[in-house]
């Protein structure tokens, strides 16, 4: 009777033990791995690959890797991980940190958006700062896109018992076109807004827990450039003041001082609060009155 209750229990917790067994040999003992493969597309459709670049008939390849080594005297991981390399969509990441005490890593993507519309437009200068509106041109197909391209930096570090630091840096880069246009009083005209942007985003916080005692403090900072001011409309009757120059979005920044914490005083008493100051600054005035004037 003893051993038929023993196999009964073995055969009701064996898979669930070797399967907790598995995990804890895969977070000791990483193994990496490298995918290839082929993807195709049997007709053009520009809304399917929207995000991807899967919007083109044809063929595209596909590599997907994660790489991991750890050193166990140290307790110290290595990870390399890229995602979609032959598309359009990619993704790169680099990881090193050692358990308990620091980390930090690189991220690297790129992020497409393929207008779903095809526009056939006289329109010349289509992606640019000086669109012309023109009867004698040859009407063209265009194909609008735009395309992000993102570095993310961050680091971790415990320094000491309880207190810990974070970093973060993200800067994004953005160019391309995409449909927008101008109106009034029925009058309406085709055009595209030129983009070449920048954003910038930092995010450091220092983190606090002991006896009780929480604390997050830290700064968050935002920055946005645009080398693009405005569009010069040319070849068409002015609808009213100024509507021959349209206003893009203007250069701005913010900066912002964040704490929040709590205290136990006992099972069931706990006091929280949170406090913040900031400050979101927009320089470009030119570029402001040009775009009230525009509607």
């Amino acid at each position: 009777p003893l051993t038929a209750a023993a196999a009964a229990l073995l055969s009701a917790f064996g898979p669930a033990l070797a399967a907790e067994g598995d995990d804890i040999e895969q977070l000791t003992k990483p193994s990496s791995a490298i995918e290839v493969g082929a993807a195709g597309v049997s007709k053009d459709n520009q809304r399917f690959g929207q995000y991807s670049g899967l919007n083109e008939h044809g063929g595209y390849g596909i590599v997907d890797f994660s790489i991991v080594r750890r050193d166990d005297p140290t307790g110290t991981w290595l990870r390399l991980t890229g995602r979609n390399l032959g598309l359009d969509n990619r993704e790169l990441r680099f990881e090193n940190n050692r358990q308990g005490n620091w980390g930090y890593f690189i991220d690297y993507s790129e992020t497409p958006r393929f207008d779903p519309y095809t526009v056939t437009t006289q329109l010349t200068g289509i992606g640019t700062t000086t669109q012309t509106i023109t009867g004698s041109a040859t009407p063209r197909e265009y194909h609008l896109k735009t395309e992000r391209e993102a570095w993310t930096l961050g680091f971790d570090k415990a320094i000491a018992r309880g207190l810990s630091l974070q970093v973060r840096f993200r800067n994004e880069e953005k160019d391309g076109a995409r449909l927008w246009g101008q109106g009034t009083f029925g009058t309406w005209r085709f055009l595209t807004d030129p983009i070449d942007q920048t954003s910038r985003q930092i995010e450091a916080t220092l983190n606090y827990n002991r006896e009780g005692l929480q604390l997050s403090g830290g700064y968050y900072g935002t920055a946005f450039e645009n080398r693009n001011k405005r569009l010069n409309v040319v070849g068409a009757a002015v609808l009213f003041a100024g509507s021959d120059q349209m206003a893009l979005p203007p250069d701005n920044e913010s900066h912002q001082f964040n704490l929040a914490g709590g205290y136990s005083f006992s099972k069931l008493t706990r006091m929280t609060f949170k406090v913040a100051y900031g400050r979101i600054t927009q320089n470009d005035l030119e570029a402001f009155v040009k775009g009230v004037m525009a509607g």
